[in-house]
């Protein structure tokens, strides 16, 4: 003999799947939105870069689906705009954070190798390895 309450609370989870769903995900494919966000977290190494794109993935997705004519039937297009913007600032404070962490103070213009503080020219207000800087 089954709940009533579970039944209630199974009953409002798929409520909110279906409302939720139909803003983030294909109508003809309902993983799509995790999909997508799998391919853009897949060009990352570092697990929490990852976490961040998957974030930003899902958020491109829902755009992609209602900037190509779904209404939205939870929160709005800018909200979207607005949690994608969020994401992407806390995505460089991390970065940031992890930058100021390490003696590493920014990338080579030419080979895009980790600059550390006594391993560089700043040349035209441009990091260079010192061996990757011959002008």
């Amino acid at each position: 003999m089954s709940s009533p309450k579970v039944k209630e609370i199974v009953n409002k989870i798929i409520a909110i799947h279906e409302k939720k769903s139909a803003d983030y995900a294909k109508d003809d494919n309902p993983f799509s939105n995790f999909e997508r966000a799998a391919l853009l977290a897949s060009w990352f190494d570092d697990p929490v870069d990852k976490v961040f794109v998957t974030m930003l993935g899902i958020k491109l997705a829902r755009l992609a689906e209602l900037l190509n004519g779904k209404s939205p039937k939870n929160e709005s297009i800018e909200d979207s705009f607005l949690d994608y913007d969020t994401y992407a600032v806390l995505w460089y404070a991390y970065y940031l954070t992890k930058l100021a962490a390490s003696d590493t103070i920014g990338r080579c213009c030419i080979c895009q190798e980790p600059i550390m503080n006594m391993d560089y020219c700043n040349h035209n207000n441009r990091l260079y390895h010192n061996m990757c800087y011959h002008a």
